[in-house]
């Protein structure tokens, strides 16, 4: 059963990180370890972020269920991705609203391949040299 909160410094939001073959269950203000995870913890703690966690004898997890950012980053990036592809496939009005269409395009990219870089783990501005 996982703890309401670490015994260490109290934190009730926890992280799972990979360690050889196993997964375990950490401490996401401390970083203490607290629980290696079956791989069908692992795959529902991936899914999920999860607040006040509770694991019943089956090891299923219970509690308040919460989209990670993570998650809600790539939804984002997919919205992004398909708000860019409309405007393009939009005919323009004038030849203003042209250049107007394509500098919308250009920065929703921009902004697209920044949060990106940043999920990835590099610098917004990386441009993968």
């Amino acid at each position: 059963m996982i703890p309401e909160k670490c015994n260490k410094c109290g934190c009730e939001e926890f992280y799972i990180k990979e360690s050889g073959t196993q997964t375990g269950l950490y401490c996401k203000k401390c970083n203490k370890w607290i629980k290696w995870l079956s791989k069908k913890e692992v795959t529902d703690f991936n899914k999920l972020n999860v607040s006040d966690v509770q694991l019943d004898t089956n090891g299923n997890i219970h509690g308040k269920l919460i989209p990670s950012i993570e998650d809600r980053l790539w939804r984002f990036i997919e919205f992004l991705d398909k708000k860019i592809n409309e405007e393009l496939e939009r005919e323009p009005l004038s030849q203003s609203d042209s250049i107007a269409k394509c500098s919308y395009s250009l920065a929703l990219e921009r902004d697209k391949n920044a949060l990106i870089n940043i999920l990835n783990g590099r610098e917004f501005h990386d441009m993968g040299e």
